[in-house]
């Protein structure tokens, strides 16, 4: 019998697809809020608040927000790929590499995203310090 008419086998397969579908907006949408409050606290840190100098950081800022999220939706696809094309074979390397696309690399985009907020807290409260 083919995996695809395997009634569990196609549960699992759209519950795993699902479920990565699920934790890469999830982290993206995790980033671009933290990385926008980020940009917020610079905004206001900044000495220079014009709209030119606003306009020229947001071209770089909004590179970074592309390359944040490109980076995110990758690691969920080969996530979802590893599931798909590996998981009855037996190959070295693959539950390691499930591990680490899985699980590792999620707690490295809270951490990234955690850290961000922590910076931009901390930045925003020194220069609303500072501001009559």
């Amino acid at each position: 019998m083919r995996p695809s008419d395997d009634w569990r086998w196609n549960m699992r397969f759209n519950c795993e697809l699902i479920y990565d579908l699920h934790e890469c907006c999830f982290h993206s949408a995790f980033f671009l809020f933290c990385f926008r409050y980020f940009e917020v606290a610079e905004m206001l840190g900044r000495k220079d608040k014009s709209h030119a100098k606003h306009k020229e950081v947001r071209k770089i800022t909004s590179k970074i927000c592309y390359i944040g999220c490109a980076l995110i939706c990758v690691s969920y696809l080969v996530n979802a790929t590893f599931w798909l094309f590996l998981r009855d074979k037996n190959i070295d390397g693959y539950h390691i590499a499930k591990i680490f696309t899985g699980k590792i690399m999620q707690g490295i985009f809270i951490l990234i995203n955690c850290a961000l907020l922590i910076v931009s807290l901390v930045w925003i409260v020194q220069s609303l310090r500072h501001d009559p």
